[in-house]
């Protein structure tokens, strides 16, 4: 009975040997824009429930300076947009433009000067970042942007892509130069549209006025067949069309005519 009891004992030893052992590394999936429940859904309420005190204040705040464009990187191949020869501006906002909406997500901040230092490092690494806030509610909305309180967050992004795949290529770059930090490839549908130019001046007058305003503007540039170049700009960045609405009309009382489109 010892031996086979010996014999037992060994068995098991051998058997566990062989298991697979866990590395304690996090893998942290983006999230499921196509679960039965909209993630946005739950957005929706903290943003018309917010006071207006807090509203105003992150719609006013006099520091704003205007960000970086967050556009397309070069390295990225883009195709040149047919823009007619006597083009109107119902003829630019007419023009279907490929979809970017994928974006590295760096970290989300709390204190605005916090994001506004991680955005300064990650432009010295000659990286296309941004910022991009959001005002958070619930333990749900919290696990869904990576944060630990509710209110306003601001969010840190880099580039835009058309797919993973080019997202990869510079996440790959970012955590050989940023190891401190632990990015993730998000898709962010939809954005707030506000204006689409032909003249990067023109682009920047508007975007000057939302970022002094505290309304963090950033651009998609696109090649145009004639040689020139159009410029988008855009606030936030969602998952779906529903969690667009609320910053919509945030705007809207603002006096910007914005409209939901693909990022």
């Amino acid at each position: 009975m010892a031996l086979l009891a010996l014999i037992a004992v060994v068995a098991v030893f051998i058997i566990l040997s062989w298991l697979p052992r866990s590395t304690g590394t996090k893998t942290v999936a983006p999230p499921q824009q196509d679960a039965e429940t909209d993630p946005e859904q739950v957005l929706t309420e903290a943003f018309s429930s917010s006071s207006s005190a807090e509203t105003a204040q992150q719609m006013a705040d006099p520091r704003a300076a205007e960000q970086p464009s967050g556009a397309t990187p070069e390295g990225e191949h883009l195709e040149s947009i047919q823009v007619p020869v006597q083009v109107t501006q119902a003829d630019l906002d007419g023009l279907a433009l490929p979809a970017y909406p994928y974006s590295i997500y760096m970290g989300g901040y709390k204190e605005r000067e916090e994001a506004e230092t991680a955005l300064r490092e990650h432009l010295s690494h000659s990286l296309p970042a941004y910022i991009v806030p959001v005002l958070v509610e619930g333990s749900i909305a919290q696990s869904l942007f990576g944060v630990t309180q509710d209110g306003l967050w601001y969010r840190v992004l880099v580039g835009q892509y058309s797919s993973i795949e080019p997202a990869r290529e510079t996440l790959k770059l970012v955590m050989k130069e940023l190891s401190s930090y632990q990015p993730e490839i998000i898709k962010f549908g939809y954005a707030l549209e506000c204006g689409r130019f032909l003249e990067l001046e023109d682009a920047n007058q508007l975007s000057a006025r939302m970022a002094s305003q505290a309304l963090f503007p950033y651009l998609q540039t696109y090649p145009t067949s004639d040689g020139r170049r159009l410029h988008r700009i855009l606030v936030g960045c969602f998952f779906s069309r529903q969690g667009a609405l609320p910053l919509k009309s945030e705007l809207e009382l603002k006096g910007y005519s914005c409209r939901i489109a693909q990022r």
